[in-house]
């Protein structure tokens, strides 16, 4: 039996019949690793190194084989053999991936489906914008490289037509730190998100804080049962075995009703975790920006600046902010008030119904 390919194993069956099965962990990334170069952001070689990262073992030339190789579809090459022509079979193994996210990958690899603006990162961290920044001059991204100095390299966004614009990479990343901050840190003042998120809790829960009065109701019968019993067991005028019987049932009922009444607690305080941790890592993008890596970087650009920045050496030019972020900084008293976009108007019940979809859902994991 030869080698398997990357991310299945060999295997025997009891007849003695061999197969490969796919490989748990090795195959995840696998999957990971077309999926990546379909959404067409990384290149391959930077594909290649984040599968390293995530623990698969293979060089660069197996991993630039593996992906043009067809066995992860469930397809095995015929090569042409006499009068018979090559050809693509179905295999008896498992897939790891569907044949069409192959067919997609494979027409990526060959320049067949490029987009048009396809924003590759390079691993240098000091120049996490290239490719988000436009040249004031000429209106083309502007690309970022490093120079070596005496004692240490320094980084630079340029432009690459014969403006020859060239700007500080440090001095535009501290203005993006600066711009995200500026966009982020009246998160934790807000009124509507949590309002929103409260009224929410409490339609959900409406029915369960109903049965929590009602659990609470029992408990008290069952420990005034308990005490009625014992005062009979001093007075004489029951048997000791049967106030044990009375507190073995009692104890029990007790034990379940605190158990369903302590689901609720964790309810409430995952509930306050909702809304404490999104707020929380919100309004403090511009450290997670300062601090994370180059795909960390570029994922808080995109999301905070879905729009391209203009750069100027000076100063970032905006055009707008994250729809998702205006909505949340955006300063209402009451969740039932209409927030108001342009032309638009978008009611917050809308947004309330959405909400409560969530919590249901967060609900039912829980």
């Amino acid at each position: 039996m030869g080698t398997a390919p990357i991310g299945y194993l060999n295997r025997i069956t009891e007849d003695g019949k061999k197969y490969i099965a796919p490989k748990d962990q090795d195959a995840k990334i696998m999957k990971w690793a077309f999926e990546e170069i379909f959404r067409n952001k990384l290149n391959t070689e930077q594909v290649w190194k984040q599968v390293r990262d995530k623990g698969l073992k293979c060089s660069k030339n197996n991993f630039w084989v593996a992906i043009r190789n067809p066995i992860y579809c469930g397809l095995i090459f015929v090569p042409q053999h006499k009068d018979e022509q090559s050809q693509l079979v179905q295999g008896q193994h498992q897939p790891i991936i569907t044949t069409s996210l192959f067919f997609d990958v494979q027409d990526v690899l060959d320049g067949r489906k490029r987009k048009a603006v396809s924003k590759k990162i390079v691993s240098q961290d000091d120049i996490p914008l290239r490719g988000y920044l436009i040249c004031p001059n000429c209106g083309r991204f502007l690309t970022g490289s490093g120079s070596k100095g005496r004692n240490k390299y320094y980084h630079y966004y340029h432009c690459s037509s014969k403006c020859r614009v060239r700007y500080k990479a440090d001095d535009a990343n501290t203005l993006m730190i600066e711009a995200i901050a500026d966009e982020v840190r009246n998160v934790p003042h807000l009124k509507l998100f949590k309002e929103i998120l409260t009224a929410t809790y409490m339609d959900v829960t409406r029915a369960e804080k109903i049965d929590q009065k009602r659990l609470m109701a029992q408990l008290d019968q069952i420990k005034q049962r308990l005490s009625k019993a014992r005062e009979l067991l001093l007075r004489g005028e029951i048997e000791g075995e049967d106030y044990r019987t009375i507190k073995t049932e009692a104890n029990e009922r007790m034990a379940d009703i605190e158990a369903k009444l302590a689901s609720f607690n964790l309810f409430s305080d995952s509930m306050e975790m909702l809304w404490n941790l999104p707020i929380s890592k919100v309004s403090h993008l511009d450290i997670l920006f300062q601090n994370g890596s180059v795909i960390q970087k570029r994922k808080i650009v995109s999301t905070v600046f879905p729009d391209n920045l203009i750069y100027d050496g000076l100063k970032l030019h905006r055009t707008r902010v994250s729809a998702a972020i205006s909505l949340l900084i955006t300063d209402r008293n009451s969740p039932h008030e209409a927030v108001k976009k342009g032309d638009q108007t978008y009611q917050v019940e809308s947004v309330h119904l959405n909400r409560k979809h969530a919590v249901a859902a967060l609900r039912n994991k829980i």
